[in-house]
């Protein structure tokens, strides 16, 4: 169990880098993206701050014409004034589209910086997440290594249950053996005895070959065999 939560852990960390990474690689795309707004809104406001600066320039001029005209002699007005209305008309023509532009201009700017806006706040959503990110990755590296230092340490308790178990299994042999060799002996000293009461001529002989069989089983197999 304590493995299958390792692998489980392991395989849950490899997920969530792989997509800290992708995540990573969306915040780059959107910090590109964010400073080619930035870049675009200042070039349109430089754009719309020349326009701005010309159209002064020809409203003076206007202004200066206005004045002109008004200085010059009724003959000159009246030879002029025809020409000087044209120019006027397609002054006012230009100045006219220039003013749709500066104000088409303006709105996409308009719309680019409450874009650029959205980004933004969207990049900080995304780099609040990858931070949560991070702290479960870490939560999950700290619980991994604590599952493995437990399942080192039951580990070891284990491998010290087998040991006592079989130092346990030793002297149960041990105690069986010597239960083995009482039987033995009580059953060889009977045999004797039987031997030794009874009317056989050669009861003493056979009393003490027994006996000399037993003192020769245990001089050859010892009572408790070590590990």
């Amino acid at each position: 169990m304590a493995c299958d939560r390792c692998v489980q852990l392991s395989s849950e960390v490899e997920k969530l880098t792989t997509q800290n990474k992708k995540i990573v690689q969306l915040l780059n795309v959107l910090n590109a993206s964010k400073k080619h707004k930035e870049q675009l809104i200042e070039h349109t406001l430089d754009y719309i701050k020349s326009k701005d600066e010309d159209y002064k320039k020809e409203k003076i001029k206007i202004k200066e014409l206005a004045i002109k005209v008004k200085n010059t002699t009724k003959e000159s007005v009246l030879r002029n004034v025809p020409k000087q209305i044209d120019e006027c008309s397609a002054l006012y023509i230009n100045k006219t589209a220039e003013i749709q532009n500066y104000i088409r201009a303006t709105e996409i700017a308009r719309a680019a910086k409450q874009e650029l806006e959205t980004k933004s706040l969207e990049l900080e959503g995304n780099k609040m997440y990858v931070k949560q990110l991070i702290a479960k990755v870490d939560e999950l590296e700290h619980n991994k290594r604590t599952l493995t230092e437990s399942l080192a340490s039951t580990k070891l308790l284990v491998t010290k249950a087998l040991m006592r178990n079989k130092k346990i299994e030793l002297e149960m042999r041990m105690l069986n053996d010597a239960h083995s060799y009482h039987n033995r002996v009580e059953t060889g000293v009977k045999k004797a005895l039987r031997r030794l009461e009874s009317s056989d001529p050669n009861s003493t002989k056979s009393c003490m070959r027994i006996l000399n069989n037993l003192v020769h089983f245990f001089e050859k197999e010892p009572l408790f065999v070590k590990c």
